[in-house]
C-alpha cells in the first residue's frame, strides 16, 4: 500500500516568510504607486493583512511518492481489479438480505472471503486521494507561478493577496478531476475579479474608476493609455487573459468567444462604477436595488461565462446567448453568491465606509434590528434555491455547466458561512480550517 505524504522543504516556512514580508511589501507600496503620480491621501484601505502564503513558500510545497511503486500505474490496476468485483453478482446486497433473514450463520465463511475483497477498495481509496492531493498541489503551484508573474501584488499593495484561497474555491466548484485547466483558469478568474473589485471598492477615485470602465468596454490596447499608471497592469493582465482564454476556444472548439467574455468583463465593471457612485453619492440603496445591481457586481457572470465556454463541448451559439443573457440558472447562481457573500462581509465591509450590503439595505429600508434582516436574507437565499433546483433538473446546457453553477453556489455558502469572511479575513472559521488542513498535510 502506498505511504505517501505531503513534504515541505522548510515546514514553517509559508508563515514566517509571510510575516517578514509585510514590511518588504510598504516599501514596494511606497514606490509602485509613486509610478507618475502622488499617493492621495484619501484613498481608502481594506485592512487587508499580507497572505500567509508566500510565493516561494507554495512552489517548497512537494508530495513525497515512493517512486519506485509508480502510484499512477499501481491505481490503474486496482481500478481494474474493483471493476471485476463489480462486474461478479451483487454480492454486498445479498450479504445484507441474508442477515436480515437471519440466516448469515451458515454463510460465515463465504461472507469472509467476500468482504476481504474489499481491502482492494480501501487501498486504492487511499491511493486514489494521494494522487488527487498531488494533482490540486502542482496546480495551485502553477496559479501561483501565473499570480507572481502578473506583479499585481507588487504594484497594487492595497488588494487582496489571497490565491492559496483563489484556487481553494475552486475545488468545491469545479470538482471533477478531468478539470484542471479548468480549476487553473477560474483561479486565475477569482484574483482578477479580486483585484478589480478592490480597485473599485477601496482605492480608486471615481474620475479614475469612469476612465477604467470605459477601457474595458472599448476593449483595445491603446486604452491603456489613458490610465493612472497603477491601473495599466491591471488593466493589461485582464486583457491577455481574456483573450489567451479566448484563443483557447476558438482553437480548441472553433468558436469566437470574445464578445461574449468582453460583454461580463464590462457589465462586472459597470456595476461596480454604479456601487462607487453611491458611495460617493453617499445613497443608500432599497434591498431590491441594491439586489438588481449587486447580483452582477458579485463576480459570478465572468466565473460563469468562462466556465461555460470551457465545459461545453460543441458550443451552440442559440446557448451561447442564452448564457448570456443571463439565464435563470445564472442569475440564480449569482444572486446566492451574492447573499451569502453579504451576510459573511458585510459588517467589515460597512466598517470601512463601504456602500451598504443586502442585510444593511433592508435594516435602512424597514428599520429593522440586523437579526431581523439577517433572517429576510437567508430567506432570499432559501427561496433562490428552489428555482437552481428547478433549472438544475430543465437546464438545456451541458450537466457540466448546470454542476457547476449549483456548485458556485454551494461553495459561497460554505465559504462565507458563520457570518463571517472565509475569503478575505485569515481568522475565518473556514480560513483556520484551510490553514490546519494544509499544516496537517505538510507536517504529517
Amino acid at each position: 500500500m502506498a505511504n505517501t505524504h505531503f513534504i515541505a522543504s522548510s515546514k514553517r516556512h509559508c508563515f514566517t516568510t509571510a510575516a517578514n514580508a509585510t514590511s518588504r511589501r510598504s516599501q514596494l507600496a511606497h514606490c509602485s504607486l509613486r509610478l507618475g503620480t502622488v499617493i492621495q491621501t484619501e484613498r481608502r484601505t481594506g485592512g487587508y493583512q499580507p497572505s500567509l502564503w508566500d510565493f516561494n513558500s507554495i512552489q517548497s510545497f512537494d508530495f513525497a511518492y515512493n517512486k519506485e511503486q509508480k502510484p499512477l500505474e499501481m491505481a490503474a490496476t486496482l481500478i481494474e481489479q474493483v471493476k471485476m468485483l463489480l462486474q461478479q453478482e451483487q454480492r454486498l446486497e445479498l450479504i445484507d438480505d441474508l442477515q436480515k433473514l437471519g440466516i448469515s450463520c451458515h454463510f460465515r465463511h463465504e461472507i469472509a472471503q467476500i468482504l476481504n475483497s474489499k481491502s482492494i477498495v480501501l487501498e486504492l481509496a487511499i491511493l486514489d486521494i494521494n494522487n488527487v492531493q498531488a494533482q490540486f498541489l502542482q496546480e495551485l503551484k502553477e496559479t501561483s507561478r501565473w499570480w507572481e508573474n502578473t506583479g499585481l501584488v507588487q504594484e497594487l499593495p492595497f488588494i487582496r493577496d489571497r490565491i492559496v484561497e483563489c484556487y481553494y474555491w475552486t475545488t468545491g466548484v469545479v470538482e471533477r478531476r478531468e478539470h484542471g485547466f479548468e480549476r487553473i483558469m477560474l483561479t486565475k478568474i477569482n484574483a482578477l475579479v479580486t483585484t478589480i473589485d478592490d480597485i473599485y471598492d477601496i482605492y480608486g477615485t471615481l474620475e479614475e474608476l469612469e476612465l477604467f470602465t470605459e477601457a474595458i468596454r472599448r476593449w483595445d490596447i491603446e486604452s491603456i493609455d489613458q490610465l493612472p499608471p497603477y491601473m495599466k497592469v491591471c488593466y493589461l493582465a485582464l486583457y491577455n487573459f481574456v483573450n489567451e482564454m479566448a484563443y483557447y476556444t476558438l482553437k480548441d472548439k472553433g468558436f469566437n468567444s470574445i464578445p461574449f467574455l468582453r460583454k461580463t468583463w464590462v457589465d462586472l465593471v459597470e456595476t461596480y462604477l454604479i456601487e462607487a457612485n453611491w458611495y460617493h453619492k453617499g445613497h443608500k440603496p432599497s434591498l431590491e436595488e441594491y439586489i438588481n445591481n449587486a447580483w452582477i457586481s458579485i463576480g459570478g457572470v465572468p466565473i460563469l461565462s468562462h466556465l461555460f465556454f470551457r465545459l461545453t463541448d460543441s458550443i451552440d451559439e442559440e446557448d451561447a446567448e442564452s448564457v448570456h443573457k443571463y439565464h435563470d440558472i445564472v442569475c440564480a447562481s449569482c444572486t446566492i453568491l451574492r447573499l451569502a457573500d453579504d451576510m459573511g462581509t458585510s459588517l467589515d465591509e460597512v466598517e470601512r465606509g463601504d456602500v451598504p450590503k443586502s442585510v444593511q439595505c433592508y435594516m435602512n429600508e424597514y428599520n429593522a434590528s440586523e437579526e431581523e434582516a439577517r433572517k429576510h436574507v437567508q430567506s432570499l437565499i432559501e427561496e433562490t434555491w428552489k428555482t437552481m433546483n428547478k433549472e438544475m433538473m430543465d437546464s438545456p446546457f451541458s450537466v457540466y455547466f448546470a454542476e457547476v453553477c449549483a456548485n458556485l453556489s454551494r461553495m459561497a455558502q460554505f465559504i462565507y458561512q458563520k457570518e463571517s469572511d472565509g475569503f478575505g479575513m485569515q481568522h475565518s472559521f473556514v480560513n483556520n480550517r484551510l490553514v490546519s488542513w494544509i499544516l496537517g498535510l505538510l507536517l504529517d
